[in-house]
């Protein structure tokens, strides 16, 4: 995640991108543009879909044709880029091709260093699941969760999507303003527990949580916090 970083803020400070943002956009220089969104280090596996927004939120060109001309405005890796910072979002449903990914976007300045526009770059979400199906394969149970509890993915599809415990209401309204889980409906699981030791988990590190139960068995979870993204891989 952290080199495809440095792709974003490449492509963001590129004079194609740039020179598309301060016009004028007509439809040659929309195909211009997308010509070099497709080609060289945006072909990368790891890349599903490259697109830019203006400074409103509107899609104006992206490798997938579906995107244009959508509203992004709400999603919150593009509040944060067009003020002018980096953002990398969490695992997050695409609005318009309803796969997940994750989302990283770095602003594109005007002629005068104005926020003119946001390059977003999305990434598959695919290693991350297979990483836990190879897991599985061997006898490890693995899910992994959002700050919130929010299951991203699991060795058990049905826990996809789920949260661990009853949001509050801040974090309901985070997912549902910004829409991060489309419409999927977060039913908890009611580990109350697992939940609050999420808290104390730390990047790196490794705490075993409290017994608890689930689907009528008890359990013991290893909690390891990542390094890269906010998030909490239970064992």
């Amino acid at each position: 995640i952290l080199g495809q970083r440095d792709l974003a803020r490449f492509a963001a400070t590129s004079t194609e991108v740039r020179s598309y943002i301060a016009g004028p956009r007509d439809a040659q220089a929309g195909r211009d543009l997308l010509a070099s969104l497709e080609d060289g280090p945006f072909t990368s596996d790891a890349v599903a879909d490259v697109f830019v927004l203006d400074a409103q939120g509107t899609c104006l060109v992206s490798t997938n044709p579906d995107f244009v001309g959508e509203y992004y405005g709400m999603r919150p890796y593009f509040q944060e880029a067009v003020t002018g910072n980096e953002a990398i979002s969490d695992w997050t449903i695409g609005m318009t091709s309803d796969t997940p990914g994750i989302y990283l976007a770095s602003p594109v300045r005007g002629e005068y260093d104005e926020m003119a526009g946001v390059l977003v770059i999305k990434l598959e979400t695919d290693p991350v699941e297979e990483l836990v199906d190879q897991a599985a394969a061997i006898g490890t149970k693995a899910v992994v969760f959002n700050p919130a509890g929010i299951v991203l993915t699991a060795y058990d599809p049905a826990f996809r999507y789920r949260a661990l415990d009853q949001l509050t209401s801040t974090e309901e309204y985070l997912v549902t303003s910004t829409r991060q889980f489309a419409d999927e409906p977060l039913t908890p699981l009611g580990l109350t527990s697992l939940k609050e030791d999420l808290v104390g988990v730390y990047p790196g590190e490794t705490a075993v949580s409290r017994e608890y139960e689930l689907q009528g068995e008890a359990r013991v979870a290893a909690l390891t916090g990542q390094v890269t993204q906010p998030w909490v891989v239970a064992v």
